[in-house]
C-alpha cells in the first residue's frame, strides 16, 4: 500500500512539474476550439494531464538503484507471467481465506483492484466525452495495457539491464475490464446528465484585460521555464568540459540564457515564424499588430519585449515588471479599445487572431 501511495504522490508531483510545459498547449487547444477559456473542456483537459502523469508514475516508479549485483540471478522469464488468472486467483483466494474485511486490505486484492481502477478514467473519457463505442473503449484500454506491460517487461525498452517489474497477462485483463467499467459509468451518466460541448463563439471583439494579462503571464512563465532548461543544459556541458564552475560564470550563463530565450521567443519567432504571436499570445488566440492591422515589425516586437521583460534581466527583482503590468491594466481600463501603455509607446495593438484572419480574408476578396 505504501508503494501505491508513493506512486500517487509521484504522479501529482510529475503533473505539477509538467504544468509549465502542458499549460500553453492546453490553453491554446481550448481557445482554438471554443474561442474562450470554456470551463468544462479546460477542467477535463487538466484532469487528462493529471491522469497521464499518474499513469506514468504507476508504470515507471519507484525506480530501483542500479547497484552491483542487482541483475545477478535474475532470469528474464521470471519477469513475465503469461499464465492468465494467476493474480486474479490470488486476489479471490485472499478474500475467501482471510474474510472480507482483511481480504480487501490484502496485497493480492489491492493489486488487482488498482489495476482495474487505473483504466476507469480512460474508459469514462472515451465513453462520456468522446462518445466512443464500448468495443472501442475496450480495444484502446487493451492496447494501452499492452504498451505498459511491454515497457515493464523489457526494463523500459532496455534502459535498465534487467526488468524490475513483472509483466502479467492478468494486468491486460484487469486494465481492459477497468476501461469497460469506465465506459459503462460514462454511458450511465450520459443518460442522466449528457455532456454538451460548449458552442464556439465569434472572437472578433477587443480582447479583455484579463485575457491580455494572462498572455503576459504565460509569456513570463515560458521565459522562466525555457531559460531554466537552457541554463541547466549549458551548465551541465560546461561542468563536463571544465569541471568546477565559478559563481561569475553561473551568473553570466543565467543572463545569457534569459537573453537568448527572450530574443528567440518574443522577437525572432513572432517575426519570422508566426507573425505577431509570442507563445503567450498564441496560447490565448491573440496577435500583436500595428495600426494598419499588419503583424508588428521586428523593431516593434523588440521594443515591446524590452519594455515588458527587459527589467527581468536588468534587476534582481520583478518589482518593475509587476508595476508596469499594473499601469498597463489601468491605462487599458480607461480606454474602450483596451490598448495598454506599451501598445501606445510602440505603436501596436493586440487583437484576436480570428479578427486578423477575418480582416485579411475580407481584404483579399476586395482586391479580387
Amino acid at each position: 500500500m505504501n508503494t501505491w501511495i508513493l506512486e500517487l504522490g509521484l504522479g501529482i508531483l510529475l503533473f505539477i512539474g509538467l504544468i509549465p510545459l502542458l499549460l500553453l498547449p492546453l490553453i491554446r487547444w481550448v481557445y482554438q476550439r471554443y474561442s474562450r477559456l470554456a470551463l468544462w473542456p479546460t477542467a477535463f483537459a487538466a484532469f487528462t494531464a493529471l491522469y497521464l502523469s499518474g499513469v506514468a508514475a504507476f508504470v515507471f516508479f519507484p525506480l530501483p538503484a542500479l547497484t552491483r549485483g542487482f541483475c545477478d540471478n535474475r532470469a528474464l522469464y521470471e519477469y513475465w507471467s503469461p499464465v492468465p488468472f494467476t493474480s486474479i486467483g490470488e486476489a479471490i483466494g485472499a478474500l475467501s481465506a482471510n474474510g472480507l474485511a482483511q481480504g480487501l486490505r490484502s496485497t493480492a486484492f489491492l493489486q488487482a483492484f488498482f489495476n482495474v481502477v487505473l483504466f476507469v478514467p480512460l474508459g469514462f473519457g472515451l465513453g462520456y466525452l468522446l462518445r466512443k463505442k464500448w468495443w472501442m473503449a475496450g480495444l484502446i484500454g487493451f492496447a494501452g495495457s499492452v504498451l505498459i506491460e511491454l515497457t515493464q517487461g523489457t526494463a523500459i525498452f532496455g534502459i535498465y539491464e534487467c526488468p524490475y517489474r513483472v509483466a502479467e497477462v492478468d494486468d491486460l485483463i484487469l486494465n481492459t475490464v477497468g476501461a469497460l467499467a469506465g465506459w459503462m459509468l460514462g454511458w450511465l451518466l450520459t443518460r442522466m446528465w449528457p455532456y454538451r460541448d460548449p458552442v464556439r463563439v465569434d472572437d472578433l471583439g477587443a480582447p479583455s484585460r484579463k485575457r491580455r494579462a494572462g498572455a503576459v503571464l504565460l509569456n513570463l512563465m515560458n521565459l522562466t521555464v525555457m531559460s531554466f532548461i537552457l541554463r541547466a543544459a549549458v551548465l551541465l556541458v560546461l561542468a563536463a568540459i571544465i569541471g568546477d564552475i565559478s559563481d561569475e560564470t553561473r551568473g553570466l550563463v543565467t543572463v545569457l540564457s534569459q537573453l537568448f530565450v527572450l530574443a528567440v521567443a518574443l522577437v525572432l519567432v513572432p517575426t519570422l515564424v508566426d507573425p505577431g504571436r509570442t507563445p503567450g499570445y498564441r496560447a490565448v488566440g491573440l496577435v500583436v499588430v500595428n495600426t494598419a492591422m499588419d503583424p508588428a515589425s521586428l523593431q516593434q516586437l523588440t521594443a515591446r519585449a524590452v519594455l515588458r521583460y527587459g527589467w527581468l534581466l536588468a534587476t534582481d527583482t520583478t518589482t518593475i515588471f509587476w508595476f508596469l503590468l499594473l499601469v498597463d491594466l489601468l491605462v487599458a481600463w480607461r480606454r474602450p479599445d483596451n490598448r495598454t501603455l506599451i501598445d501606445l509607446l510602440t505603436g501596436t495593438k493586440v487583437i484576436t487572431h480570428q479578427l486578423q484572419q477575418t480582416s485579411n480574408h475580407t481584404l483579399t476578396q476586395a482586391l479580387e
